[in-house]
């Protein structure tokens, strides 16, 4: 298969195997996308775990649902490693 030229129009037509290979490349490239956008999701929540140690520390009631964050933090860290191992 290759690139095939269609005298009549003086088009290049892609053939299946090269749409196949971009529709690849742009699956890839959603997934790298969503994998960075939940990175930042899980980062922007940093915070939250460091003032509820401080808190703790301070014997302090904590200002967070810890449970509650960790259940959110946890299924972000999942669905990154699902998406990174479809990666591999």
């Amino acid at each position: 298969m290759g690139i095939i030229y269609d005298v009549s129009n003086n088009t290049i037509i892609e053939t299946n195997e090269q749409q196949e290979i971009q529709q690849n490349i742009l699956i890839k490239q959603q997934i790298q996308q969503e994998i960075a956008t939940l990175k930042i999701d899980l980062s922007n929540t940093d915070y939250k775990i460091t003032k509820c140690m401080e808190y703790q520390l301070a014997e302090l009631e904590l200002p967070y649902n810890v449970q509650e964050l960790h259940t959110t933090r946890q299924t972000l860290r999942d669905r990154i490693n699902e998406l990174e191992s479809e990666m591999s």
